[in-house]
């Protein structure tokens, strides 16, 4: 495709990207991870305005990778050691005019956000990013002058401190060779096969989404393996389009064996590794797969203080062609990034874009999917919790028995007849004495009644019976809190206690000195007030209460005392049962706003737009992965 085209589609897509994110910018505030996830698409879109290119060396434990990359850097940069060396990424790149080479070390004690920070120090180191935002994300940087001791120290850690350093990445600015020129980052991995090597780890991943050439390094003791399948297939779902290149690093260990069995051994393994690349689906020219002892070109190099070399007896015979095939090698893949810089750049920074663009949708999808399982559970748990309607009343608990007046007018009559019996036939009563036996009537009938009351009408069953009932409406309300995951303390609200039964006063409907007669008395055997006298006052007593069977007289005192009091009782119950039902609305009310805030902290309405919102992100997103 011309450069011009793959150059609109990059500005175009890019384009529709920033539009993204300038409308979603405020939304997104307080979905943070969304938000990282918008920010990874759009520094991907972005890339091919930068002009950076990212090559990464990869391979298993010994095989001759870090040998490679310092012949790349054309300076000591990567520690090579009988043991594993190479334990995290190093980024090396071209030295700028005028400055001098560096060691950079990017660190952090944040282990949490350890993707996250690598993915920003990458785009620091190829200038997407200022070191003024590393600095604002708590990640420390300190540079020092590249030296061997400084290697050593910065780079080159025990495998046991390399656990637990908080460095993250280095980044070293070389005088490098001819592949690695302006704007061209060589990343040196951690090898594969190594004891501390994790391929779960997913700073493998975050590396993986950055390349733009992958120079993939085995050789003859360690070639390519499960291990190395593991860290492709990582490379495949991340950056799948992105072109490979093979270098065999064979050594000649085997010195009886004949020059053409050794170039037969090593093209058999070279082509083995192509053909196990080429199944996955890379993009792999035989062309650009080299089969090359690294050892002779690094000793071809290599020289004293004095600037000597120092394989000279046999370096010209020994070393030296195989520099020369080295020489030629970095040259064709220099050429190959240049010829086709441009060209792979804006085509991997589609193929990256449209890929992010893919996790970002997906990770839309479960977002959405999560945010209306909530919302459904939002609801549900504000049916459940209105569905419990403590405003009802708890019931009739006061129950007052229909015969009541029946058995009170009964009470009356005996309790009449009763002092009936115990008057003297033959006596005559005085004027005070006759009031005193009617009033003693009046009084006796009100105990009588009050201990009627007394029997039928048990306050403290009415009492206890409305708490056990409030007590079970509250515990239905904090059991539907605890299975949506509030637990609250069981408080006991108190009883609220009935007062005391209203007593029982005939005297303000019989009157004694009105029923009562004064009469004469002047011989004590006559006049006065006879039995029969006193038996019709205290019958007129039981007529005024009760009244007499006949039509006219239906509203008794008696009854007008007994509803009085019925009615006190129950103007009591009902302030009770009021007072219940405020108590259970606030408790309710407690409840379910604590068990909702839990579900959703925000207020539903703007949870659901929020919800929406991300829709129509989601649907934006889909239409940009369309247009690549």
């Amino acid at each position: 495709m011309p450069i011009q085209v793959l150059t609109n589609k990059c500005d175009n897509v890019k384009n529709a990207v920033v539009a993204i994110n300038d409308e979603y910018a405020t939304q997104l505030e307080t979905l943070p991870d969304i938000k990282k996830q918008l920010k990874k698409v759009l520094n991907r879109a972005s890339e091919y305005e930068n002009g950076s290119f990212v090559v990464l060396v990869v391979g298993p434990v010994k095989s001759g990778k870090s040998t490679l990359v310092n012949l790349i850097a054309d300076a000591y940069v990567s520690p090579t050691h009988f043991l594993e060396c190479t334990v995290r990424p190093s980024i090396i790149s071209k030295l700028k005019e005028g400055e001098e080479n560096l060691i950079t070390s990017f660190s952090s004690g944040d282990t949490m956000n350890k993707v996250e920070h690598i993915d920003s120090i990458i785009d620091c180191i190829r200038g997407l990013e200022s070191e003024a935002s590393l600095t604002g994300m708590n990640i420390n940087i300190d540079k020092v002058p590249l030296t061997e001791v400084n290697i050593k120290e910065k780079v080159e850690l025990g495998l046991q401190e390399s656990l637990t350093a908080e460095t993250l990445v280095t980044s070293i600015t070389t005088p490098g060779g001819q592949l690695l020129q302006d704007n061209v980052f060589v990343m040196d991995m951690p090898g594969f096969d190594g004891k501390y090597a994790n391929i779960d780890d997913p700073v493998y991943e975050t590396i993986a989404q950055r390349a733009d050439l992958i120079i993939f390094v085995q050789s003859s003791n360690s070639a390519i393996s499960k291990v190395s399948k593991d860290f492709l297939d990582v490379l495949k779902e991340n950056n799948k389009n992105v072109p490979v290149c093979l270098v065999h690093n064979f050594f000649e260990a085997a010195y009886w064996h004949s020059e053409e069995e050794k170039q037969k051994n090593n093209a058999e393994q070279k082509q083995f590794a192509i053909n196990e690349i080429k199944a996955l689906g890379f993009n792999i020219n035989e062309e650009h797969c080299f089969c090359i002892n690294l050892g002779k070109v690094k000793d071809a190099r290599a020289r004293n203080e004095q600037g000597e070399y120092l394989y000279a007896d046999v370096r010209e015979q020994i070393l030296q062609p195989e520099a020369d095939k080295y020489t030629e090698m970095e040259k064709e893949l220099y050429e190959r990034v240049v010829n086709h810089r441009d060209e792979m750049q804006l085509q991997n920074c589609l193929n990256r874009t449209k890929q992010q663009l893919e996790k970002l949708e997906d990770f839309l999808k479960k977002e959405i999917k999560a945010r209306n399982d909530k919302i459904e559970q939002y609801r549900k748990v504000e049916s459940d919790f209105q569905r419990l309607d403590v405003s009802v009343p708890f019931g009739v608990v006061f129950s007052y028995p229909d015969n009541m007046l029946s058995v009170a007018n009964n009470t009356i009559r005996t309790a009449v007849n009763t002092q009936i019996g115990h008057i003297n036939r033959n006596a005559r009563f005085y004027n005070n004495r006759a009031i005193l036996l009617v009033n003693n009537l009046i009084s006796y009938c009100e105990q009588q009644i009050q201990g009627l009351l007394n029997n039928n009408l048990d306050v403290n069953y009415v009492e206890k019976s409305l708490y056990v009932m409030f007590q079970n409406r509250r515990n239905e309300i904090l059991a539907l809190a605890a299975n949506n995951g509030i637990l609250l303390p069981v408080d006991d609200y108190g009883k609220l206690s009935l007062p005391q039964l209203p007593s029982v006063i005939f005297s303000k409907y019989v009157n004694a000195n009105t029923i009562v007669p004064t009469r004469l008395i002047i011989i004590p055997t006559l006049n006065g007030h006879s039995f029969n006298d006193m038996a019709g006052y205290f019958n007129t007593v039981s007529n005024i209460l009760i009244g007499t069977p006949t039509p006219a007289i239906r509203n008794s005192h008696i009854k007008s005392e007994l509803f009085e009091i019925e009615q006190v009782i129950r103007d009591c119950v009902t302030k009770i049962e009021e007072n219940y039902i405020q108590i259970l609305g606030e408790i309710k009310k407690d409840c379910s706003k604590r068990a909702l805030k839990k579900l959703i902290p925000e207020e539903l309405d703007s949870y659901v737009q929020v919800t929406e919102d991300l829709k129509l992100l989601m649907r934006n997103v889909q239409n940009t992965s369309r247009q690549i």
